[in-house]
């Protein structure tokens, strides 16, 4: 009987240690440009949009293979906050700044020597004024998928520089918008780019 539990824990032994030899750690800077988070037509369209964002990401991966990778993705930005009728010149609203902390949990593997994949499922949580505007009664917990890129620019340093690229996607509402009537949720698109270091070689 002892044989299977035996089997077990010598295959996590030999999964985990080489796992833990190839942790790697990164860190990046750079923007995210997001769609309407808000869009409605009352007598001419309307829409919410965050400005450009500072985005600062932190992550890690754990080895599974030679070639993939499952790892811990968290990032976090503010964007200024701005209502438009596209219709009307000079109609912009500023609603403010916006936060979003987000997390991911994701796959990666080689696409080539310096090329890597990446895309995983985690979650984004807003914030904002609290006083007013659409997070008058709080911020909001969406569910998120992301996917992208990461291009090492050199290999065999303590730490290498990368070049990122990222997609994510999430639903937006928040308990005022509901609140005010607005029964379905926005599809929101962000895209990032950001420039860091990543530790160890490849």
């Amino acid at each position: 009987m002892r044989r299977p539990y035996s089997l077990a824990l010598l295959l996590v032994a030999t999964t985990v240690a080489p796992a833990q030899a190839q942790t790697t750690y990164y860190v990046r800077g750079g923007v995210t440009w997001s769609s309407d988070i808000v869009r409605d037509v009352f007598t001419a369209p309307v829409t919410t949009r965050p400005g450009l964002a500072p985005t600062l990401f932190a992550g890690v991966d754990f080895a599974l293979s030679s070639r993939y990778s499952m790892g811990l993705e968290a990032s976090a930005s503010t964007a200024s906050l701005t209502t438009t009728t596209p219709s009307i010149p000079g109609s912009d609203i500023d609603q403010g700044r916006i936060w979003t902390l987000g997390a991911l949990v994701n796959m990666s593997g080689d696409l080539a020597r310096s090329l890597r994949w990446r895309a995983g499922l985690g979650v984004l949580h807003y914030s904002g004024p609290s006083d007013a505007g659409i997070f008058a009664q709080g911020g909001t917990m969406r569910a998120l998928f992301g996917a992208g890129m990461d291009y090492q620019l050199s290999d065999g340093r303590a730490w290498n520089p990368v070049v990122s690229l990222r997609y994510d996607y999430h639903r937006f509402v928040t308990d005022e918008l509901r609140a005010q009537g607005f029964g379905l949720e926005q599809g929101v698109n962000r895209i990032s780019l950001s420039i860091g270091v990543r530790r160890g070689s490849r």
